[in-house]
């Protein structure tokens, strides 16, 4: 029987309980998918509360050490390839160093994947689509946040001065802190004098056993963001919005403008950078051989990608905009056979009914459950008009019945907004495999990178237009065996010619 290890992760410490995605419940899965397999789980690899935007979790790491180490461990078994990783980058180069030790991945959830060039494709879309759905939570969290901020509360930790804390109504609001409030007022006070340099105002409010959240030393940089920041004044800025808090001033205008002047006098001005990104860097290069850069004209308001050689090559700047429509019209060339979109709509097919059965098998069982507890409060209800418990024991047992109904319904819904939530993937390769054109340019632009990264290794630029582009690995194979098929006859799978636009 051939030997196979198990990854199994939960994203926070909160999730690592008895549930769904609970390290208990993967690793049934897993072993279940083993069975099946006739494949031996020799070793089982527990990441709790790690997320996986990031690849050096300790028991993955862990995980490819012993791999190194174990010739005859042939599979590495997860419930979802988002168990392994939630970054398109890292899951590629995971799976790069599982290939290089003759290690295939086998998903629970994702039958469809395997080492054939479709499997390789469907795994990078869903890799890519993955790390989309992880930004667009980062969004949403960020969107609440801001929404919070707007309302006047600080979203996150309090700076010092100030608590955070719960009120009557169980929402988390900020609070003077009577211990630290006074060293910040302390702090503006003295700087107000002129009579201090930031370090030396440090010093002294240490002596005077002023601490950090961590009950240590404030260091010079922490004490010029508190002289300069406008919280104190009961204003909060967020993402460069300024909102009138609901919090208490410490610090009046005067000697907060006053401590500003001061501050600006002594070299404390900000610098800050606009920053600017390029959809095609990384990818682009010049015909004599150097990989294009990109940069910003502030003055005239325009991108261009350029040469780094300068004056030592002829080939003349060009916009942003006409060199990234050009790589986006690339795609229209291109379109995967009627064979291969029926072979990926099949594999889609049967990892949205798997993942859709987990899901309607919970939601069941959370039926089930309500409906018990249901049952409980109707026999309560009987045994206190029959008089065989008292009011006060019915009150207590109404009380958990009500508790565990609200809880039983918040699942159910988690659950109805996981299942639309599952589809979203499925539509965006949907989308992907029937006209590839028209998903790049509707992706947002880091699934574009990600659509770039998939096909292209470089893009290949002479006189500002693209003249030659060279395929991955994956999209050759897929030329080869015709599963790919181009408008373009002179599209070689090595090295694709592109006709000049006139």
């Amino acid at each position: 029987m051939d030997k196979a290890v198990c990854y199994i992760r939960v994203s926070t410490k909160e999730q690592a309980r008895p549930g769904r995605l609970s390290l208990g419940t993967q690793k049934q899965i897993c072993e279940d998918l083993a069975k099946r397999s006739e494949l031996q789980i020799i070793k089982v690899f527990e990441d709790a509360g790690r997320s996986a935007t990031k690849i050096n979790r300790a028991a993955l790491q862990e995980m490819l050490s012993f791999i190194n180490d174990n010739p005859e461990v042939k599979t590495v078994i997860v419930q979802d390839t988002d168990r392994l990783a939630r970054n398109t980058q890292d899951h590629l180069t995971i799976m790069a160093l599982l290939r290089k030790q003759g290690v295939q991945l086998m998903s629970a959830s994702q039958p469809g994947i395997d080492d054939t060039p479709e499997g390789n494709l469907l795994d990078t879309i869903l890799a890519a689509v993955n790390q989309l759905q992880s930004d667009q939570n980062g969004r949403k969290v960020r969107n609440n946040m801001k929404r919070k901020a707007q309302e006047g509360w600080w979203p996150t930790q309090a700076p010092l001065g100030y608590l955070n804390v719960k009120n009557e109504f169980e929402k988390n609001i900020i609070k003077t802190d009577p211990q630290g409030s006074k060293y910040i007022k302390q702090a503006f006070k003295l700087f107000s004098t002129g009579n201090y340099s930031v370090r030396e105002l440090g010093d002294v409010l240490y002596q005077n056993g002023f601490r950090n959240h961590q009950n240590r030393s404030v260091g010079k940089n922490a004490i010029n963001s508190i002289l300069k920041n406008k919280f104190y004044l009961g204003k909060l800025i967020w993402k460069q919005e300024e909102h009138k808090g609901q919090h208490e001033a410490l610090i009046d205008e005067q000697t907060f403008d006053k401590v500003q002047r001061i501050l600006y006098l002594h070299g404390g001005k900000d610098n800050r950078r606009r920053k600017h990104t390029f959809l095609l860097r990384g990818f682009i290069y010049c015909v004599c051989g150097a990989r294009m850069t990109a940069e910003h004209h502030p003055k005239k308001n325009k991108s261009y990608y350029r040469c780094p050689k300068g004056k030592a090559c002829d080939e003349p700047f060009i916009q942003v905009n006409d060199l990234e429509d050009e790589a986006a019209n690339l795609f229209k060339n291109l379109h995967f056979s009627d064979k291969l979109q029926q072979t990926l709509v099949g594999r889609l097919q049967t990892i949205f009914e798997k993942r859709k059965g987990v899901i309607d098998k919970e939601r069941q069982t959370i039926i089930n459950q309500r409906v018990a507890v249901e049952q409980k409060r109707n026999v309560a209800e009987d045994k206190l008009l029959k008089d065989v418990i008292s009011d006060e024991d019915f009150g207590r047992i109404r009380k958990t019945v009500v508790d565990e109904l609200e809880a039983l319904n918040k699942e159910l819904k988690r659950l109805d907004a996981e299942r639309n939530f599952e589809i979203d993937p499925i539509r965006v390769v949907l989308e992907f495999t029937r006209d590839i054109h028209s998903a790049y340019i509707k992706a947002p632009e880091r699934l574009k990178r990600r659509y770039l990264n998939l096909f292209w290794d470089r893009l290949v630029v002479q006189n500002k237009s693209i003249v030659s582009v060279e395929p991955t690995k994956v999209v050759k194979a897929l030329l080869d065996a015709n599963a790919l098929v181009t408008k373009e006859p002179a599209l070689k799978p090595v090295l694709i010619t592109v006709r000049q636009q006139g």
